[in-house]
């Protein structure tokens, strides 16, 4: 008889429930735990979403933020209601607090259907300390989660509706990031941030002459550049000229400078590109040197004492530099030649070569030289100088230093002729 009145009353209750329509089910939390680290620790910490009695809470999903999320990081949620956080630096309040913020659905047993209800959230705190060890507390309650026979499953999100933080672009001074994608239903993160690298200025295209007192360089524009640094280099000095470009010379292709040089001579040239913003400034990768020569305006006019040698006036007496520059279709894997003069006219006194592998000496009046470098090869796709030879000038008169281009292979080993490159000698007093 008992057993059928506790039935009958059990049917009751259920009717009357779902007559009214009404069903009450909470969840209430834990006291909030505080856990101590030190900067440069990873722990996992926890919270506990306890369900009140006879009661059918299932949980669905849940979201970890930070209220100091640079500097007490929240890595990846390792379940329900746990994470694992990394304090980056000491942070900017006395204690962190760390929001788990879940949703649950309530399983109705008259209808066997799982009813998806708002969110709840729960907290514990992080107290982080420079140095030393931490303690983490012992966690004595455990989740207490009701068991029914569940016929209806709750729906994963599709993390149909994404939204982006924290994206920033780079620049030529910082890095930038991509930013975290996260799910605007469920707040969920489904795209981790990845650091996007320093944007690098191109190597500018330039041509360089040497004239009366001064160097002229025409500049190609470099995308993204401000201006150009020009680096000129005569025995052991070196200098520098920066131009910064106005809004008119920017907006053209290119444009030509000059730099005054105090006297005549030989100079090796090369040239950045360059950035700023602020106080700040990026530079690109040098051009290859290249060698020019700049006349005195009060150069010997005598031309009883001048040797003309490949159409340039030389004075007697002087020392003078001669360099090989060339510019070939393709990158080079070997090559060999020699230079010609005439020893009545001129006096060898030393050659150096600018690429490595590579070899060059004077055997009577022949300059002799060879490379070979089967693992980078010699990159003269754009014109440089092989090599600067000095000559002391003998007596005067009219001769020619003459080139020969004896082999030259590309990286495939297929010959590469000489009419296809542009190879010349030139002389600078």
């Amino acid at each position: 008889m008992k057993n059928k009145f506790r039935k009958l009353t059990s049917i009751c209750l259920a009717v009357l429930l779902l007559i009214t329509g009404t069903w009450i089910f909470s969840t209430s939390v834990s006291a909030a735990t505080t856990y101590n680290m030190k900067v440069g620790e990873t722990i996992t910490v926890k919270v506990d979403l306890i369900n009140s009695p006879n009661t059918a809470v299932v949980p669905n999903s849940c979201r970890w933020t930070s209220n100091d999320p640079w500097n007490v990081e929240v890595l990846e949620q390792t379940g329900v209601s746990s994470c694992r956080v990394r304090a980056n630096k000491l942070p900017s309040v006395s204690k962190v607090i760390l929001e788990c913020t879940y949703s649950y659905n309530i399983y109705n047993p008259l209808t066997n259907v799982i009813t998806r209800v708002a969110s709840a959230s729960a907290f514990c705190y992080v107290q982080v300390e420079e140095s030393g060890t931490h303690t983490t507390p012992t966690i004595s309650t455990t989740p207490v989660y009701p068991t029914y026979p569940i016929s209806t499953q709750p729906a994963k999100c599709s993390h149909n509706s994404t939204k982006t933080i924290g994206a920033k672009k780079a620049t030529y001074f910082a890095e930038g990031s991509t930013g975290y994608k996260i799910c605007e239903n469920c707040k969920t993160v489904v795209e981790d941030s990845q650091t996007i690298p320093v944007k690098v200025l191109k190597t500018p295209k330039v041509t360089v002459k040497g004239t009366k007192n001064a160097i002229k360089v025409t500049y190609n524009k470099v995308k993204g550049a401000k201006g150009f640094k020009v680096t000129y280099k005569t025995g052991k000095k070196t200098y520098n000229k920066k131009f910064t470009l106005s809004k008119k010379e920017l907006k053209k292709s290119s444009v030509t400078k000059t730099v005054k040089v105090k006297k005549s001579g030989t100079y090796k040239v090369s040239v950045k590109a360059f950035a700023t913003s602020g106080k700040k400034i990026a530079y690109s990768k040098a051009t290859k040197a290249i060698t020019v020569g700049c006349k005195s305006k009060n150069s010997d006019k005598n031309k009883a004492n001048v040797c003309k040698i490949n159409g340039t006036n030389c004075k007697v007496g002087d020392t003078i530099t001669v360099a090989l520059n060339m510019k070939t279709p393709k990158v080079l894997i070997n090559f060999q030649g020699h230079t010609d003069f005439d020893s009545s006219y001129l006096k060898f006194v030393d050659a150096n070569i600018s690429v490595n592998g590579s070899v060059i000496n004077c055997v009577n009046n022949s300059i002799l030289y060879n490379g070979s470098n089967i693992s980078k090869g010699y990159d003269f796709t754009t014109t440089g100088t092989l090599y600067t030879a000095t000559f002391k000038v003998k007596k005067a008169g009219t001769t020619t230093i003459k080139n020969t281009m004896q082999v030259m292979s590309d990286m495939n080993l297929d010959s590469v002729k000489e009419k296809d490159c542009t190879i010349s000698v030139k002389v600078y007093s």
